[in-house]
């Protein structure tokens, strides 16, 4: 396994929390995408999206996060899945583990990662005296539905046959992960260093929050999605949770306003999965993929 950095210094600080695992239903949507010797574009965030897209067997994967922190964990969870077992994996990251983030499991495969990261994770276990488990249900992570049972049901290379096969796959994979926000990638981005296929989580529920105009769908989709689009390419361009609640989180849950938005895109058609909500398995969520 090959990891790369990106550094973008001209990031705007936030403050990060921490995501242990997905928090969508992974496993709902990623068959409907071909990962075999592809080029892939995803979210660093959990690392989940990450590992995912090696266990379906991507080539290469580069992996963005406007925050570092996120993928400082990211790497974290690369080496451990390169050098533990899984069940010695989940022991390692399951919040109500007796062996959560142990130091001395820490310390197996601290010596392997890159020197930022060994800084990063040496300050948060010495601001936790060296506790594994304090660290891991400290304020750095979000730990809201942190529960084993979701954990496994999102994520298929959680599974004991898929995770020997990601083990397998991350050796011959190289990963560049990316200090960058999602709006600033097509500057960046040559037409020769397109993608094969882009996952880009929930991101569209915060898009708010980085594109200041009245109408942020458009521009959403304008700026940061049709950039990265190719002729060939598949991009998930958002993650609906809940779709039939009356409460939308943003424009592109409100189901008329995105089919407005996206019906403007003449060149490419779209299509809405639906499958079982990360929620509540009673519910259904679903993905909008750009075809």
């Amino acid at each position: 396994m090959k990891i790369e950095y990106s550094f973008f210094n001209d990031i705007k600080s936030s403050k990060f929390k921490l995501y242990s695992f997905a928090t969508e239903n992974i496993g709902g949507y990623i068959d409907c995408f071909d990962f075999v010797s592809k080029k892939v574009l995803t979210v660093a965030s959990s690392g989940d999206h990450v590992i995912n897209a090696i266990f379906k067997g991507a080539k290469s994967v580069v992996a963005f996060d406007i925050h570092k922190e996120a993928l400082f964990y990211t790497e974290l969870k690369l080496l451990a899945l390169q050098n533990f077992d899984l069940n010695t994996f989940l022991e390692f990251f399951m919040i109500d583990s007796k062996l959560a983030l142990d130091y001395k499991l820490f310390s197996e495969i601290k010596n392997k990662m890159s020197s930022d990261a060994r800084e990063f994770w040496k300050q948060e276990y010495k601001k936790n005296n060296n506790d594994g488990f304090k660290l891991r249900n400290s304020e750095i992570f979000n730990n809201t539905y942190d529960t084993i049972e979701k954990k496994l049901f999102y994520n298929p290379y959680l599974n004991p046959k898929n995770y020997l096969i990601a083990q397998k796959n991350v050796e011959d994979c190289s990963v560049v992960l990316m200090h960058i926000e999602l709006i600033q990638l097509p500057r960046i981005l040559t037409w020769n260093n397109k993608f094969d296929t882009i996952l880009l989580s929930n991101i569209s529920d915060y898009i708010e929050n980085f594109i200041s105009d009245k109408n942020c769908l458009e521009k959403f989709l304008k700026d940061c999605i049709l950039p990265l689009k190719t002729k060939s390419n598949e991009i998930q361009i958002a993650y609906i949770y809940d779709i039939n609640s009356a409460k939308s989180r943003s424009d592109i849950d409100d189901k008329v306003k995105r089919e407005k938005e996206l019906n403007k895109i003449k060149l490419y058609s779209w299509q809405e999965i639906s499958f079982i909500s990360a929620i509540d398995k009673e519910k259904q969520d679903s993905i909008i993929k750009l075809l």
